[in-house]
């Protein structure tokens, strides 16, 4: 079977295999720790929401609850904030032309494709998306291979969309009203 991207099903399937016997997260892990970063976000730092500071500050906030719930000294899953790097060569994303932009954050393992969990875009608003998609995309593809890609909207409410799985921006779940 043949998903929207491209990408066969068994190809997804046995990458889904290979992190899973390496230790690493499911993407059902992985959504629910971007989940309840989003969530730490809102309740902890609500005033970094409220007085609509720059998106790259929002970003810190998420990698750094990642970061503090994924890094270990027995893991080599890394969060890392525009990270620019292919191996050692500059990552370029090539996409219809050169799209050239490094994603907001990334879970993955440095200097290698093998491992790339997560991309994410963060955006304050869900104005002027387009390219944000058609990265997000790119990413999942060769050479990058992201098993999962997802756009974060940290407006009044926050919003996502998972690449592979949602057809449009749904509302994050939340146990009580922010």
């Amino acid at each position: 079977m043949i998903l929207s991207d491209g990408v066969p099903r068994s190809t997804i399937e046995s990458r889904d295999r290979k992190r899973i016997q390496d230790g690493y997260p499911t993407h059902e892990e992985v959504r629910a720790l971007l989940h309840r970063a989003a969530l730490a976000l809102y309740r902890n730092e609500r005033e970094l929401i409220d007085h609509n500071v720059h998106e790259q500050a929002l970003g810190f906030r998420i990698g750094l609850f990642l970061a503090n719930t994924i890094e270990r000294p027995d893991s080599k899953l890394h969060v890392d904030s525009e990270y620019n790097r292919q191996g050692t060569k500059p990552k370029v994303i090539l996409s219809q032309g050169r799209i050239g932009k490094r994603p907001d954050l990334v879970i993955h393992v440095r200097d290698t494709n093998e491992s790339n969990l997560l991309a994410v875009e963060i955006k304050k608003s869900a104005e002027a998306i387009e390219d944000d998609l058609e990265r997000l995309c790119a990413l999942q593809s060769d050479p990058f291979h992201y098993h999962d890609a997802v756009l974060l909207i940290l407006g009044a409410t926050p919003q996502w969309r998972w690449i592979r799985t949602d057809p449009e921006l749904t509302e994050i779940p939340c146990e009580q009203r922010l």
